[in-house]
């Protein structure tokens, strides 16, 4: 196998390695700043672990959503 087809799959490798560690971070801050500014009088992961699973459902929905804004920022 050639040493450059090597060095540039570690490369891209690491690339969107980087890409994805940084959308998730992303995604993990835009729900939080959600949390505390749009939902004030509730707290979400308090509510998880109580078991309500309307909120658990919701939160995922809201890390969803903030997933594919975060990935369509990216692809740009």
């Amino acid at each position: 196998m050639d040493m450059e087809f090597v060095k540039a799959s570690a490369l891209m490798l690491g690339i969107n390695l980087l890409y994805a560690v940084l959308g998730l971070v992303l995604a993990i801050i835009s729900v939080k700043m959600i949390d505390h500014f749009f939902l004030r009088k509730l707290d979400l992961e308090e509510e998880i672990h109580k078991g309500n699973m309307a909120a658990a459902v919701f939160a995922s929905s809201l890390v969803l959503g903030a997933m594919m804004v975060v990935a369509a920022v990216l692809a740009k």
